[in-house]
């Protein structure tokens, strides 16, 4: 039974981290046009590195 918590765990956490990046990719889309090219870029980096991570 442990295997399967385990595993259930961790898929909500799979899970959990989808949903927190995509909330965070429509928050850079939304705030990006308002600031410096540069920031806009760091912003979206981040965001692709940790959906890189999660997939």
């Amino acid at each position: 039974m442990d295997a399967f918590d385990d595993v259930c765990r961790e898929a909500g956490y799979h899970w959990a981290a989808a949903e927190l990046l995509a909330i965070a990719e429509g928050v850079v889309a939304r705030w990006a046009p308002h600031e410096a090219p540069a920031a806009r870029r760091a912003a979206a980096e981040r965001v692709a590195r940790a959906r890189r991570r999660l997939v």
